[in-house]
């Protein structure tokens, strides 16, 4: 059973997996509370000392959050002066993010744009978390509502691609 996992450590096919969502979910909730005022937005760890805080609803869910939020989950502290604003009419909640590593890209695709209950749209982009150069990706065929993403390796003859993969 899955509960007893909660909270401990535990390996599995030499992957080792620790729960900590119920040590920081408190402390983060709290301190974006603070902040910025924004819920239900997405949180993606980059590293073991970096985080953002993406998009999220104001307190009345009648607006949206337009801003990445970069954390630092070592000392639990919002960067202040580092901070991405979202497109113009770029969804702010219920998008799909993937993160890649290697090249320090952050996928965003689909979701909502403004807060209510609005349409879903099918924009994508990319943002590069250094730089915070922002590209427009072509859009879905069909916008996803609530979307999840991941980035896939994929080996050809000649070399290895990623495919950015969304579903929902």
């Amino acid at each position: 059973e899955t509960s007893d996992l909660i909270g401990k450590e535990s390996t599995f096919m030499d992957v080792h997996f620790q729960d900590t969502s119920r040590q920081h979910k408190k402390g983060l909730i709290r301190e974006l509370n603070k902040r910025r005022s924004c819920y239900e937005g997405i949180f993606v760890q980059l590293d073991p000392e970096w985080g953002v805080y993406i998009g999220g609803f104001k307190p009345h869910y009648s607006a949206a959050c337009n801003i990445i939020q970069f954390w630092n989950i070592f000392n639990r502290t919002w960067v202040q002066d580092r901070e991405l604003n979202l497109p113009n009419q770029f969804p702010n909640t219920h998008h799909a993010v993937s993160y890649d590593g290697q090249t320090r890209y952050l996928y965003l695709v689909s979701g909502q744009v403004g807060g209510g209950c609005n349409v879903v749209s099918s924009k994508a982009l990319r943002i590069h978390v250094e730089s915070g150069d922002i590209q427009f990706l072509p859009d879905l065929p069909e916008g996803r509502y609530a979307a999840g993403s991941g980035l896939v390796k994929v080996r050809t003859e000649n070399k290895v691609e990623t495919h950015l993969h969304v579903f929902g």
